[in-house]
C-alpha cells in the first residue's frame, strides 16, 4: 500500500474514533475526574503535596499539568477536562494501528485499530479524566517504540 493509501487508513480511522467518542460524551462526573478537574482549575504549585492525587507523581504529571493546560486553552469546564483524555484515547487507536502494521502488516494494523476505536472502555473513559487512560496511552507509547524494532542488544 503507498504511504498516502495508509496515511489516508489512519486519517480515516482517527476521524471516526473521534467522532464515535464525542457521541459518547457523558460530561462531568463524579469520582477521580471531579478531583482532578477541581486541582487543574487551581494554580499549579509543583511544591503542594495536594496535587500528588493518591501519592502518585501521575495525578501531577499525567493528569492535572495537562488538563490545566487545556484549561488555559479552552476555559475552565467540563468539554476542556475531557481534551486530554480524548486526545490520549484517540493517540491509543493510532499506536494499536501502527503496531499492528508493524507486527502483522497492513490489515492487522487496521483491525487493531479499528478494535481500539471501538472498544467500549475506550469509549465510556474517552472523555472522561482520569489517571488510567493517560497512564495506558503513555505506557503503549513507550513500548511502540521499540516493539517490533531489531534488538541492538544481540
Amino acid at each position: 500500500m503507498p504511504p498516502s493509501a495508509s496515511r489516508s487508513e489512519l486519517a480515516a480511522l482517527l476521524a471516526a474514533a473521534l467522532a464515535v467518542r464525542l457521541l459518547c460524551f457523558v460530561g462531568a462526573t463524579d469520582g477521580d475526574a471531579s478531583i482532578y478537574a477541581e486541582l487543574a482549575s487551581r494554580p499549579l504549585h509543583l511544591a503542594s503535596t495536594d496535587l500528588i492525587h493518591g501519592g502518585t507523581a501521575i495525578g501531577l504529571f499525567g493528569v492535572l499539568v495537562p488538563t490545566r493546560v487545556a484549561f488555559l486553552l479552552c476555559g475552565a469546564g467540563e468539554h476542556a477536562a475531557a481534551v486530554y483524555p480524548l486526545l490520549c484515547s484517540v493517540g491509543m487507536v493510532a499506536l494499536a494501528w501502527v503496531l499492528g502494521r508493524r507486527l502483522a502488516g497492513p490489515f492487522a494494523g487496521l483491525c487493531a485499530g479499528g478494535l481500539v476505536a471501538l472498544c467500549p472502555h475506550q469509549l465510556i473513559c474517552g472523555t472522561v479524566l482520569g489517571a488510567d487512560l493517560p497512564a495506558g496511552f503513555w505506557l503503549a507509547l513507550a513500548g511502540s517504540v521499540f516493539w517490533g524494532r531489531p534488538s541492538s542488544l544481540s
